[in-house]
Formats: structure tokens, sequence, C-alpha cells
């Protein structure tokens, strides 16, 4: 029976139509701009306007030329006499010449940075109200009647800045007479005097009702590019349209038979806007349910406050805490709010975490890098958008100190962890105004090509858009300039200034909102306008009822009037019905008489995501018989090969596609190849995916996941993710067993494929699912994937999403023949990043089955690409019986010309064969898989269980190998590199043969057997190998500190190392000492420490000698590799040519290593001293004034001047400062006061101490001793009980959480003598603290030496280094029994062991000069005059400096150095060309590459 005209079902069409009617007599906004340079001018028009307007708005476009440069002294403003002035007489063209001369007080911009050639321009501006008569508008501006030199003509108006290159803006508001003149002045910013030429300048007036309406008309049709391509004097224009705000939608109703049906009822209703506006959030929106109502029900997008912003993440180094922007993100992800990433770095130093702002050189590069990997990783493709840098314009914190090449690296390194997200320039003042000249719209373009040539990918404009007055023509002519780059534009932070009242903030947003709406190239607005118990940063919407602020009224009136609403109409004649929509999803419904209400759903933009489309029914099938037919064959041919060809063949495109060859070149810092170095590598991942299926029985089995991971690198669920697991009944969604599987996997990192999303086997589908039907089975499976991909958005790395189509087609027997194309379409949307397979049985295992030929096969997939699915693998399950592998071969040779991934998916062999033949059979098919090119993965189907597998085991469940599994053991190891041990040839290379993956490779050279750093602090069940010294252990006590001393023939060494010793495991001890003459015999002793007798044990035993020339050289080879780095600098031409002999010339200008001194008060107003102290040093400590006996002499009497003036002096020349001390535990430096109070009232003071000091000093000092010296003294425990030092520890660290809180003690790297402090307890009494909870992150060594020994020192350094904290060397001093020339002797020895050990992190000396001297020793005498030490400081700190480095460019236009870290100025000159430009030299292994181009 035919269908008659009102049948229920509907076709639906949709049209998209530009058209637009209008009646309008005004002048259309120009939106074209120009950034390019041109030689020559265009011309522009003035329209025709009538008389009498109010409120007009002026447009004025020009093409400005500079003439000869700068003139002398004498300013523009002292010579009016040869000027020319803007007029408008009728339609004639406006052009003029404004040469050396001023011409009033409005003053336009111009900033210097094109010569030579025209730049277009733009100049609106305001005049309003206006009161003009009869065609009086002709004379608006005009020629001066009277005197040219008569300079008291109308001064009235002045403005102080609305111009610059390219964006030449005056907005001023006025009452216009007849015979007054306006003069419009262009002049260099800076006021210097050059010529100028304008030409082609026009003013287009627009009333506030014309400009509306080019706002609404923008609004409501396309917006127009247009791209002009010039030759000579021609121009040539192409226009594009795109439709940015608004849509022309017709949809078209007809029965089945495509009759169209007239009166048909159409509801259609916005349900989504495809524009983003939001505002930003703040902390303060979490578990605040009203707050969130309120800006879900407003906005699409959102942007965190501060939550993101380094300080809030990581306000002390190490401490990163990402719980409120976790939170938020849970929030806005829920709601489908995109969100922007705002920001990573602050360029405003006050902006930056304080920690940060102490940090140079090598520690601030590592920050910023960690800063990098930690945010970009954490939130890889949550942020749609990052502000990496944000406003660089005005700021440039990190330039200054890591060179001019640090945003560029920001960026790139940005892009690298999360490629998807477009980053952006983020910057206040570019379109709110054009008075300040760091972010004028040039300079905002001109810095993003200078990142853009650099490389970076930038890829979006952020402007912040806190405004005062908005100056609507200059906001749109920027806009206009902007568009030119084509990147997306955003107002970011849009807000009015606080300083108005709120019904002003209210008119002037309408404003902002409108211009910026309007505007074709606004891709996005954002409001700063996040809600805090104190109100907002400038504006708020609502108050903290939320009731709407006259600003909150205006939003949701402009949200409502940018959203199209409900429309209920009915067909046309021609069964259509038109609207015209702004861009967003909708709902619509359709209804004819005899018909139900049919919801249908439009997406009116550029990408939509349908949801619950109309599907055809129709289906069909085709099927194979036995019919006879006559078949050609032609070019037939069979070509045989032996079994060992095969293998041959087979080992031949493994060694091709699967391995490569490496070869490794050893050097040394000078590049010279090194003979005979001993290189050992070894392959810790590989690059091609092995895995197998596993089963919840994995969750749990430790047994069973070690040995998986053992073996694998890739995973696939058996059935934990199919439908039937997942929701066995409507609604009951149960991810639980499928997150505790990824859990695994992730955890030891190991890739995943997603199997499946639907099964296309009736069979295995769940049996409420089989039940439905039409519309309630298209809601189910949308639910599905919805709940299915979004929870698991990019944790698979594939997904099957039709499984065995091939075979069976459930899904589309019921909901027609595009449900397939459907659901690949879906998936697609909601995880883009996953690769979608088909997956199928029987297609490179046999081809007896029809179903699933290898062209069956390739013609489905084309299908399904034809229909738009993004299909982008080839699954093969690859159940096998007895493999046939020509054929095998020959369906991946054909599959393969698809270029699509193939994998090999569930790989067994069945269990009709006995397990030999099934291991015989397996080692066929893995080899043929692994060796065709095309196959990128292969997953065995071999999940365990307790009745064995599926059809094939590795192991028994007690994970003893099966056959399979041993040919799976013998592949993995043969298809590993394995380790490999072997030497350099005579070119310094080795060269190998290794699989694809990632290898650890170590390269060594024994050079004068250099020293080992390495040590250990733990007690060890079995000594490792010798190492200088040896391992101890007691038996009769359970621990003991054991010294080891030496005596030979001519002397004794009372200790050269210490360690506590304990009973039941192995202690390590390193030590040593000097020899300074020969000796016939030595012993060595291991004794208690108190002298009581016990047994020792010794194992593993070792001294190791060195020259005086070895240990130096150890010194200097720690040195190079610590703190030094090779530099490559590359000159090229403006082609990017390197360019050969360029001189170069590298000067280092500051230093990363803190090497300071103590001061005191003496420095103060002492000129000559504070010269002398900055010449020499980067960091310093005050000797006694931060002590409490000087800060506090009388209780509650405190007083900070001194150390206040002294902090000036340091902060004013950025010198870094320790705090010295917050306690001293020794009762002789306690003030006498304290040592009198009970208890109670210790407790008191000892509180108020801390909260004073360390409050007025926040972020101040980088470091704090906090209870000096307390290995030796217990002054407040033994009052306050053992915990009082873990509360010192806990308070100091709420009271500065950014300073580094340090322990720090004298005799414990002077010598091992001393049993209070030796490394051992050291490194004991650190823990004990770190056990009570606190926050102890330095060691602090105060280096008081009389003698020092270097082996000891090197010792003792190794084993606290092992603690991986920052160990300082506090108090440097030679005591003051030796003779100067000794002290000096035996400094320079200290510091060279300090500056050379790799876990030193700076040194102080303990020299403050006073008028009696030094506390043991001084470096100069009270007039300045280097004493002995001081010639030592002298000598190794400018042994310690690169220093001005020079040569010539190689031919290839590079030159190469080796400096000390720290910040340098490099100038590069060719013929007459010269660059200037600094880079920061941090720690690293590599070479540092900078660029300069001539």
């Amino acid at each position: 029976m035919k269908d008659s005209p009102s049948s229920a079902f509907l076709l639906l069409l949709l049209f998209v139509s530009s058209s637009l009617a209008f009646t309008y007599d005004g002048p259309l906004y120009d939106y074209s701009a120009y950034t390019e340079v041109t030689n020559y001018a265009e011309t522009w028009y003035i329209y025709s306007v009538s008389c009498a307007m109010i409120n007009l708005v002026y447009n004025f476009k020009a093409c400005v030329k500079y003439h000869s440069g700068y003139y002398n002294d004498s300013t523009m403003s002292a010579d009016c006499n040869r000027r020319s002035h803007f007029t408008m007489e009728g339609y004639s063209e406006i052009s003029c010449r404004i040469s050396n001369g001023s011409l009033g007080t409005i003053k336009a911009q111009f900033l210097p940075l094109l010569w030579y050639y025209g730049i277009s321009t733009k100049l609106p501006f305001t005049l309003s109200p206006v009161e003009l008569g009869q065609n009086k508008w002709s004379r608006f501006i005009r020629t001066h009647k009277g005197n040219p030199d008569d300079r008291t003509h109308d001064t009235r108006l002045h403005r102080d800045c609305f111009g610059e290159a390219g964006m030449l803006v005056v907005s001023q508001r006025i009452k216009q007479y007849e015979n007054e003149l306006i003069d419009l002045l262009l002049q260099h910013s800076d006021d210097t005097e050059i010529n100028i030429e304008v030409t082609s300048a026009s003013l287009q007036p627009f009333s506030e009702q014309q400009w509306r309406f080019n706002q609404q008309y923008s609004i409501n049709t396309v917006s127009t590019t247009t791209n002009y391509i010039r030759k000579k004097a021609v121009i040539k224009y192409k226009l594009t349209l795109v439709q940015k705000r608004k849509r022309a939608v017709t949809i078209h109703v007809s029965d089945r038979q495509g009759g169209r049906l007239q009166g048909a009822a159409v509801m259609v209703e916005q349900v989504s806007r495809d524009f983003p506006f939001g505002s930003a959030i703040a902390k303060t929106i979490l578990g605040n349910l009203p707050y969130q109502n309120w800006f879900v029900k407003r906005f699409n997008a959102a942007v965190f406050e501060n939550e993101l912003k380094w300080s809030a993440t990581e306000p002390k180094p190490g401490q990163i805490n990402y719980i409120f922007a976790d939170q938020m993100l849970e929030f806005v992800r829920a709601n489908q709010i995109s969100a922007r990433g705002h920001n990573i770095f602050w360029e405003d130093p006050k902006y930056t975490p304080a920690w940060v702002q102490n940090l140079t050189g090598s520690t601030l590069q590592s920050a910023v890098n960690s800063r990098i990997k930690s945010l970009m990783s954490r939130y890889k493709e949550e942020f749609i958008h990052w502000d990496v840098s944000n406003e660089m314009l005005h700021f440039d914190f990190y330039e200054q100190r890591l060179g001019p090449n640090a945003t560029l690296h920001f960026y790139e390194m940005a892009h690298q962890f999360d490629p998807l997200a477009t980053l952006f320039m983020n910057e206040f003042n570019v379109v709110e105004t054009c008075s300040d000249d760091n972010t004028t719209v040039d300079a905002y373009i001109s810095r993003m090509r200078e990142l853009k040539q650099g490389g970076v990918s930038m890829d979006g404009i952020g402007l912040e858009g806190h405004f005062s007055v908005p100056n609507l023509p200059l906001m749109r002519a920027i806009l206009d300039k902007l568009a030119t780059l084509g990147l997306p534009i955003w107002l970011t932070e849009v807000d009015i200034s606080n300083k108005l009242n709120e019904e002003t903030q209210a008119i002037y947003l309408e404003e902002v909102l409108r211009e910026g709406f309007s505007h074709p190239s606004v891709d996005g607005i954002m409001l700063w306008t996040a809600l805090h118990p104190y109100g907002c940063y400038q504006m708020c919407l609502t108050d903290n009822d939320f009731h709407n602020l006259p600003a909150g009224d205006t939003v949701d009136k402009l949200l409502n009037e940018w959203q199209t609403g409900i429309i209920e109409d009915q067909t046309d004649e021609q069964g259509s019905y038109s609207f015209y929509g702004f861009l967003g999803e909708y709902k619509a419904y359709v209804e004819t008489n005899s018909t139900k209400k049919i919801r249908i759903f439009i997406c009116i933009s550029v990408f939509c995501a349908a949801d619950g489309p109309l599907y055809d029914y129709s289906a069909y099938t085709e099927h194979s018989d036995d019919r006879d037919v006559n078949i050609a064959v032609t070019s037939a041919s069979l070509q045989p090969f032996t079994k060992q060809q095969w293998r041959f063949n087979q080992q031949y495109k493994i060694n091709t596609e699967r391995k490569r060859a490496v070869t490794i070149h050893v050097s040394d810092r000078q590049g010279e190849r090194l003979h005979g170095a001993t290189i050992t590598l070894e392959q810790v991942s590989k690059s091609f995916p092995f895995g197998s299926a596993i089963a919840n029985t994995i969750i749990g089995n430790v047994s069973y996941q070690n040995w998986f991971v053992k073996r694998f690198n890739a995973a696939v669920y058996e059935n934990e993710l199919k439908w039937y697991a997942i929701e066995p009944k409507p609604g009951q969604a149960n991810y639980t067993i499928a997150d505790k599987m990824l859990e695994f996997v992730r955890a030891n990192q190991i890739i995943a494929r997603g199997h499946n999303i639907f099964w296309e086997n009736p069979k295995y589908n769940p049996t409420w699912v089989q039940n439905l039907t039409g519309s309630a089975l298209q809601s189910a499976v949308n639910s599905r994937i919805q709940s299915l991909m979004s929870k698991y958005r990019e944790d698979f790395i594939h997904w099957d999403v039709s499984n065995e189509m091939l075979h069976f087609d459930f899904y589309e027997q019921r909901l027609g023949p595009n449900a397939t194309l459907h659901f690949y379409e879906l998936a697609h949307e909601i995880d883009p990043l996953a690769t979608l397979f088909m997956n199928e049985f029987n297609v490179v295992e046999t081809c007896g089955d029809v179903n699933s030929t290898v062209d069956t096969y390739i013609s489905k997939i084309r299908d399904l690409k034809q229909g738009g699915v993004s299909m982008d693998g080839i699954g093969l399950e690859g159940h096998f019986t007895v493999p046939n592998l020509p054929l095998m071969r020959a369906i991946l040779d054909k599959l393969a010309t698809l270029k699509l991934p193939i994998w090999l998916t569930e790989i067994d062999i069945s269990n009709k064969l006995d397990a030999e033949t099934q291991a015989t059979y397996l080692e066929e098919v893995l080899r043929e898989g692994f060796s065709h090119p095309s196959v990128n993965g292969m997953m065995l189907w071999t999940a365990l269980h307790r009745y064995g597998c599926y059809q094939m085991c590795l192991t028994d469940n007690d994970l003893k190998n099966l056959p399979a599994g041993d040919t799976v053991d013998k592949l993995l190891n043969e298809w590993q590199t394995g380790f490999i041990a072997d030497q350099t040839d005579e070119q310094g290379s080795y060269s190998f043969f290794g699989f694809l993956g990632e290898y650890n490779v170590t390269a060594k050279y024994d050079d004068d057997d250099l020293y080992d750093y390495s040590a250990y602090t733990e007690c060890k069940a079995v000594p490792e190998d010798p190492l200088y010294n040896g391992w101890v252990k007691t038996t009769d006590s359970d621990s003991a500190v054991i010294k080891a001393s030496l005596t030979t023939d001519n002397s004794t060494y009372k200790c050269i190392g210490t360690v506590i010793a304990k009973s039941g495991c192995w202690s390590f001890l390193k030590g040593g000492f000097v020899l300074h003459s020969p000796a016939n015999y030595a012993l060595l002793y291991f004794q208690n420490s108190d002298g009581r007798e016990m047994n020792i044990t010794v194992a593993s035993a070792s001294l190791q000698p060195f020259t005086y020339q070895q240990w130096r050289t150890s010194q200097q080879h720690k040195i190079n590799s610590e703190r030094k780095r090779a530099v490559t600098i590359h000159v090229s031409d403006v082609h990017g040519d390197g360019m050969q002999g360029a001189e170069i010339t590298v000067e280092q200008i500051s230093r990363d290593f803190p090497f300071g001194s103590a001061i005191a008060k003496t420095i103060l107003a002492n000129l000559p001293y504070q010269s002398w102290f900055l010449e020499r040093f980067n960091a310093a400590v005050f000797e006694d004034e931060l002590k409490w006996y000087s800060t506090e002499p009388q209780p509650g009497q405190v007083n900070y001047t001194i150390p206040d003036q002294m902090l000036e002096f340091v902060r004013a020349n950025q010198i870094t400062a320790r705090g010295h001390n917050i306690f001293w535990e020794n009762p002789a430096y306690t003030p006498a006061w304290v040592r009198n109070l009970t208890s109670p009232e210790l407790k008191l003071a000892v509180n108020s101490r801390i909260q004073s000091l360390m409050s007025k000093y926040k972020n101040e000092f980088i470091h704090w001793d906090v209870s000096n010296e307390m290995l030796h003294y217990d002054f407040y425990e033994q009052r306050l009980g053992p915990n009082a030092t873990l509360h010192f520890f806990e308070t100091a660290h709420q009271s500065d959480p950014l300073a580094t809180l340090f322990m720090n003690d004298f005799n414990v790297v002077e010598t091992c003598n001393d049993v209070n402090s030796t490394v051992d307890a050291y490194i004991s009494r650190l823990r004990e603290l770190e056990r009570g909870g606190v926050s102890t992150d330095g060691i602090g060594l105060e280096g008081h030496f009389t003698i020092p020994n270097p082996p000891l020192i090197r010792a003792v350094l190794d084993k606290l280094a092992t603690l991986q904290l920052p160990i300082w060397l506090t108090e440097v001093d030679i005591s003051n029994t030796l003779d100067k020339e000794t002290q000096a002797t035996y400094l320079e020895v200290v510091l060279r062991e300090g500056f050379s050990h790799p876990a030193v992190n700076g040194i102080m000396l303990w020299t403050a000069l006073h008028p009696y001297g030094c506390y043991e020793m001084c470096l100069t005498d009270n007039n300045l005059r280097n004493l002995p030490a001081g010639d030592v400081v002298d000598k190794l700190l400018k042994e310690w400096q690169t220093g001005v480095v020079g040569g010539q460019t190689d031919d290839h236009g590079s030159f190469s150095f080796d400096g000390f870290l720290g910040e340098y100025i490099v100038t590069a000159s060719y013929a007459n060309k010269t660059a200037n430009s600094t880079f920061a030299l941090c720690q690293g292994d590599e070479t540092r590459h900078f660029s300069i181009q001539l």
C-alpha cells in the first residue's frame, strides 16, 4: 500500500542561505586593514552624509610615510609655520602633508617601526554633540583663516594619545561652531622631530544609529575577508564570505514519496550557543550550588581567575597542589563548559612566586621546565587555550634572566606537551587605549611575528579588555588590524573600572560587548567577574545573593538578544519553513495532522554534533551462491619458495622494518674522539606493540601482573568493556572492574585497546537491548557511546566500534543502513584522538568465509569512508586453526594498499589441536605478522581464567609456561636487542643494529681513575663492592659510632672517617686522609668512639690512592661538567643563511652559583665597603643582626632597624640573602632574659619570636637556619620537651612557606673527631625531623676549619648528597691560630673542594668586616686592601668566571665555547651590521644553541 501524503514518515531537508534583505542608505563600515609595508598609498573617499547629525563617529584612514629620519633637538611644537589642514569639501579626496609641525594639542602617536615605506592606517574618533547649520557639515574641518603663524588658535581640544603606526586614533567630544578649527597632529610618540607624510586620508562620519546598524549588520550577515594581490599599480581583491553569528535555515517537510507538506507545524528552539561567552571563576564556586546554577544558566565558557597561576599551584618549590584547579575542572567538565588555561607564566615579577624570583640561571631554567611539564602534562587537552607568557609586552621577568629566547622555549615546550591546545599571547591596553607605548597594536603584531619567525606555535590573540571609558571606533580599528593575522581573537578579561559607578559600568560594558560580538574576527568573549565574598576584581554582575547588579542586567539582556529563542510556525505552500538563527544547536519538532510530533536536531555551525537524527530504515543485502558464471583469468603466476627462503624473507623484513643501525660517538668536551671508551647499552622498552588480552582475573593477582608486565607492552580487555559486562540491565552501568584494570595498565605504562563498543552478533548483546526497537534502541546506543567514550576519553589508543560487522548486522537491521556510520561519527566526536577500528574474524585466517573476504573487508571500509566515517584502523582477529602463511601475507599485502594501520587483534590457535601444535602454529603466525611491514601491532587472545583460556593459554594457573608460552618468550627474547657491553674504536665510535625502542646508554672513559662520588646511608644486609674504605657492623651493641684512624711509621691520624654501625646489617664508612710524606707501613684502626671494647666486623674495605694532580683533575672534571656548559652561537642573515667570518664577543655578566659572605651593620653607609662587596659577591648573610639577642635584647623591645637597612642594601643590589638564625641552641648566645623564663613563658616567647621575625621578613630570605647547632646544644628541648624543634620548623614553615628551612651545624665537614656531629649523626637527626613531619629542606655545613682534610670533606659531602637536599657551606673560614698565608692556602683547598662537588649549591664566607677585624679570618684590612685570603678569593672568582670570549664564526656561521653557568651578553658584527643580545646558560648536558640574525 502506498504511503499517503500525511504519512508519519517525514523527510527533513536543511538548506543554508546567506541572503539578508535590508534597506539602509548610510555607509557600511569597512573592516579591512593592512599590516604589511607598501610603497604607495591607496585612496579612500568620503561618503555623502546628511546635515545636522548628532553623536557623529568618524573613521579616518591614511597612509603615512617617514622621510629623512631624526632632526635636532628643537621640539615639534615649537614650529607651527609649515602645516596643512584636513578639509572636507563634498566628495573631494582628502590629503595633506604634515612636515615638522605642531598642529594643535590632540596627539596621535606614531611609532618608528617601519622606515622608507608607507603603512596603511586607520584613525577613528568621536565628536559629540555636534551643532551644525544647514549644509555646514562640509566645512567641519577646514583650513585656518588667518595668519598661519598665529599660535593662539583654538587649543581647547586636548587628548594625550589616540594613535599609533597603522592605527592612528583620536577620540574627543567637542562642541563645534562654524568658524572653529580642528588641527590633527601626527607626531613621533617621544616628540622627536621627524618628517611625516600623510596621503589618501579620509574622515568617514557615522551617526550612533548608523554605528549600531553596522554592528547588527555584521551580526546578521557574513563577514568579509579580503585577500589582495598587488602587481605594480594594480590591486586585485578576492572576497571570502564567512557566516559568523547567524545563518539562514530552511526546513523542507515532505512525505515518504517526496511530496512537500503544507501546513505542517514547526517548532524550533535553540538549546546551545556556538559563540563562546563566559566569565572568570574562582574557587569560591566550589560547593556553592546557587553560584554554579547561576553561572551554568548563562555561560558556556570559563577561565580560572588565579587557581592555575604558578603562585597558586606551587607556592613553595616542589610543593605542587592542583586540588582547587582539579575541582574547578570537574565542575566545567560536568557542565560541558569550555575552559581557557590562564596562565603558565606571568611575566610581571610581582605575580611570580617569591621563591622563583630568587632563582637564576640553571635553577630557574629547571624550575620553568618543571612548571610547564607538570601543568601541561596534567591538563593535556583539558583546556582549549593556554596563555603562555602573560603580559609579555609590559614585563620580561624570564627573558631578563634566561635570555631573549626564553619565551620561544616556553611556547615550544607547551606545544610539545599539549599539541591540541591553542597557545595565546594575552595582553592589556591593546584594545582599551592607545596611550600605552608598550602595547600598541603594531607592537602586538610585531611581537607575534617575531615569535612565529622563531618557530613558535602561536595560534591565538588574547586582548584582556580592562576598560575605563571605551572608545568604540578605536576598538574596532584595532580589531580590524589584528584580524589581518588570520588568528582567533578573544577578549579574555573584560570588565569596566570600579572608579565608575555601577550604572556607568553597565552602559560601557554593553558598548564593549556589542562591539566585540559584532566584530567578525572575535571568536569569544570572557568577562573578568569572578565572585568573591569581598566582591570582584573591578566589576561584579551580581551581589553575593545573586541579585543582578546593573552589569548583570546588561549581560542577561544581551544573552537573551543573542539567542534565537522559541519559534513556532507552519510550513508554506512549498512545504518549507525558513528562519534566521544564531549559530548553535537547536531542537525542532515537526507535526502534521495525522502524525505524532517528531523531534529533530539542527546544528547551525561549521562543525556540529548530531543527537538523535532521523534514519532511513531501508536496507540492502547481498549473498553469494553457486550459480554458473563465466570467469576470465589473465597474467596468473605461481611463485614457489622453500621454507628457508620464506624465513629469509621474513628476517629480511624484520631487519629493515623493525631494526635500525646506530652509531655512538664518544668525545671529550673539546670534541676529541675517545678510543677505548667503555659502552654499555640496554634496550629498556620496545617500540612494536605486542600484548595480550587480560580479564578481571588479573586484579589483585600480583604474580599474574608481574608475569604480564615482564612480557607485554600492550593489553586489551577480554570482556570487561563489552556492553553486556558494563550494563547488564538498563541504566545500571558499572565500570568498577574496567576501572581497576585501567589502573593496572596505566600504572605500568601499558597501552590499551578498547574492545568493544558494539558487538553486531545478537547473542552477545545484552538481553534487554535485544528487545528494543526504533527510538528506544537509538536512545540506548547513543547513551552507550556517550557513557563509554566520555568516561574513557583518551585512555584507549583504539576502539573496535562495531565488532564483526561483516558477519552480523544487529544494529543496521533495526536502525537502518546508516547506523554504523552514526556509531563511528559519534565515537570520533567524543574521542577524536582514538583510532577507530573495524575488527573482524576469518579475514586473514581463511578465504573460505564469503562474508569476510579481503575484498569484502576493503569494500566495507570504503563504504564507511565514503559516508564520512573516520575509519583509521584495520583489525584482523586471527583465530587460526591451521594457518596458511602465503594466504596470510597476500591478504596483508592487499589490505596494506589502504595505508591504514593493521593490527592482529585476537591471535590464538584452536584448542582442537594439541599444545605442541598450537605452539608451532603460533610461532608461524607471529613471525608472519611481525615481519610484515604493514602490521603495526599484535595482540594475543590468551586472558587467563581458572578454567583456562578462550582457545589457547600461555601458562597454567601457576604461571608455569605451556608450549605456547615458551614460544612467546623465545620470540620476545629474539626480538629485543638485549644488553651490550663493548668499547669504542679508533675513531671513538661504536656501532650496533638494534630493534626499535628506547635504550639506556652509558659511556665511561677512565682518565687517571676519576673519583667515584657515590655513597650509601642505608644499612644493608649484604655489603657492596669495595669503595675506598669499607662496610662495618657490630655484634655487641644495637648501634655505635665507629671511628677509623690511621697510624704510619711517622704520623698518626686520629680520625679519617666515622659511621654509626648497627647490629645485623652493614653500614657504609667513607673517609680519607692526606699523606704528606712517604711511609713504610700503615695501620688502619676501627674502634668505638668512646673506647669501649666491642666486636666490629669490616668487609669490602679498600684504600684508593690519588696523587695531588689526580685529585685536582677530578675537581676540574666536576667543575667542567657541573658548573659549565658548551655553547654554540649561530649567526645568520635575514634569510637564515649562516654567516662565516662574523666577529663574536661574549661576556659573562652574572654568575649562577651563589658565592657570598657574611656582612655586619658596619657595611651600612660605608660606600667603599659596599662597592668592594658588590664587585665580588652575589649572596650575603647577616652575621648577628637577625639573632634574637640583637633584635630583642629586652623582652618586648623588638627592633629591626639595622636588619631592615641591611636588607635594603641587598635588595637594591639584587643579592640573594640567607636568614641566620631564628634560634641558637647554645645557651651562651640566647638572650639572658630568655634563659630565665619558665616553660610556659618560654613557649609564648618562642612563638612570638617566630611570628614576629618570619612575618616581617616573609619571602625576603631564601633560607632560614631554624635551630642553629642543634647537634651540640639543646637549650629549648631541655625546657620545652623533645618536640620543641619540630614545633619551630613547623611554625616557621607556616609563616614563610616559600623559604627553605635549614639545619645548620659545625664540625660535620671540618673534622670527624666530634662525635656529636658526625655525618651519620647529622643524617639521623634530619630523618628524625622528617619522621616528625618537619619540612627540612636544606643542609647547612658551617665550615670553620683549622686544617682541612679534603678527602674527608668530599666523603662527608658524598654521603650527605644521598639525601638529595641542597647543601650549602654556610660560614666558611680558617682558624686565626694560623698565619695569614696558611689561612689563604687552606681557604683555597676548602673552596675548590666545595665548588667542585656536584651536591654543593652555594658557599658563604664568614668574613664580615669590623673595625677590630673579623671573627676568625678577614679578606681585607680596614682600608679594603686585600689580605692573602682576599687574594685567593679574587683569584678563584676570576678563574670561575668566563670573562670576555671572542672569535669569528666558522664556515657554518657558528662560534662555540665552554662557559660557566650564568647570564651573558653577546655581540655579533659583520661588515656594517651589529647585533647585541643576552642569553642565560643553565645547567644541562647538551650544547646550548643560541641564534643571532644580522
